[in-house]
């Protein structure tokens, strides 16, 4: 009768789905009914604190793990381990390839263009620029086809090894972290890992390759231009650093709020004979969506800054648009017009490569959180070995 006491006491608290699971995981009632403490989750043995793999008193469940600053270099070191040095090699080599086959094929057209009436006609032209065509096309294909195949595959690879961790972890991981926060790392995190970071990534180096032929352009054909690009990269580079800085922990905050999701829901289908019996559908029900409405909070800020980056952008690029037409009609008469077009050509690329680029490489970061999340789990401490396997 106590422990029924005790029972109906919880269900009128905050926590009651959270405090029902560790109930039932410690399989005693009576004693879990002592230690709940009021809204909080806390109360718990000495001895069980100190298997919490951080020995902090008088808490079950620990808050999870965030990151703060920008992504360590050795997440980005050890994402290139997993996909394979030679690999990553090979697509750094198949990107400068195919973007100077590229390059070469818009010189050799402008070439081309200036060319005289009768050497015009030449099958020279035609077969040269078909030739380089067909590089550029069999080069992106090898290119992305790699990088793709190899992220995926990386992306298993980590998956495995978080498996094994999660599996061979100690007790003591499970309870202190909620089954809705490992189920986190294993599903939306992962989903990161395996669709939209190799996409983002790709694009951030594709661009940044076209960034640079183009700016090698400009610099050789009409390099008064260059005064116009350099305050260019220079604004570019302060509102990345300024957007990355907040979009960054934006993500990292939402993902963080989206595990109580999982773990509420998670509990309450658990507990779901006794909500009904002491009808308080509608209290958890009204708990759930403010769980879904902070974790919606983050990412409605996340929408909202990306907007801001790119109406700066935008902006910015428009006026350098204007500036390098109007510096192009000052020079029309010291240089030659196939170039100049051409130039003009790659400025109007360079403005929209540029902005995709900044885009790209801090969506990259972004998405680098949930890589950074996962390999986390890959250093779980482990279980020791068993008899069979070596152990004492």
């Amino acid at each position: 009768a106590r422990a029924s006491s005790r029972l109906y006491q919880l269900g009128r608290g905050k926590s009651f789905g959270t405090g029902l699971s560790r109930m039932m995981s410690l399989g005693d009632v009576q004693q879990a009914g002592r230690r709940q403490g009021r809204g909080s989750g806390q109360g718990t043995t000495a001895g069980n604190n100190q298997n919490a793999s951080g020995g902090s008193r008088g808490k079950l469940v620990e808050a999870e793990s965030k990151e703060t600053g920008s992504v360590s270099p050795q997440v980005y070191l050890r994402y290139a381990l997993h996909i394979g040095p030679a690999i990553t090699a090979l697509i750094t080599l198949g990107l400068v390839a195919g973007q100077a086959a590229y390059l070469a094929a818009d010189w050799w057209l402008a070439i081309w263009s200036r060319a005289d009436a009768n050497e015009q006609n030449e099958d020279r032209w035609l077969w040269v620029y078909g030739l380089l065509t067909g590089i550029v096309i069999v080069l992106s294909f090898i290119r992305a086809f790699v990088f793709f195949e190899f992220t995926v595959k990386a992306a298993t690879r980590i998956h495995d090894i978080m498996a094994a961790r999660v599996l061979r972890a100690p007790l003591s991981f499970f309870h202190t972290n909620p089954t809705g926060r490992i189920l986190n790392r294993f599903s939306k995190d992962l989903a990161q890992v395996d669709d939209l970071l190799p996409i983002t990534c790709f694009d951030a180096l594709q661009t940044g390759f076209q960034v640079l032929s183009a700016f090698v352009l400009v610099s050789v054909a009409v390099p008064v231009i260059l005064p116009v690009f350099l305050p260019l990269a220079v604004f570019f580079y302060l509102l990345r650093q300024r957007y990355v800085r907040t979009s960054r922990e934006i993500k990292r905050w939402e993902a963080i709020t989206r595990s109580p999701v999982y773990a509420f829901f998670s509990a309450t289908l658990k507990g779901l004979p006794t909500i009904r019996a002491y009808s308080a559908q509608e209290r958890f029900q009204d708990k759930f969506l403010a769980q879904l409405s902070r974790n919606g909070e983050w990412y409605f800020a996340f929408l909202g800054v990306s907007r801001w980056i790119g109406f700066r952008l935008d902006v910015i690029s428009a006026v350098t648009l204007i500036a390098a037409a109007l510096l192009s009609m000052a020079i029309k008469g010291s240089v030659s017009t196939a170039i100049l077009g051409l130039a003009l050509t790659y400025v109007l690329q360079l403005t929209g490569a540029m902005q995709w680029f900044v885009r790209q490489t801090a969506e990259v970061e972004n998405n680098m959180t949930s890589l950074e999340r996962l390999l986390d789990y890959t250093t779980l401490p482990q279980e020791p070995p068993h008899v069979a396997e070596g152990g004492g």
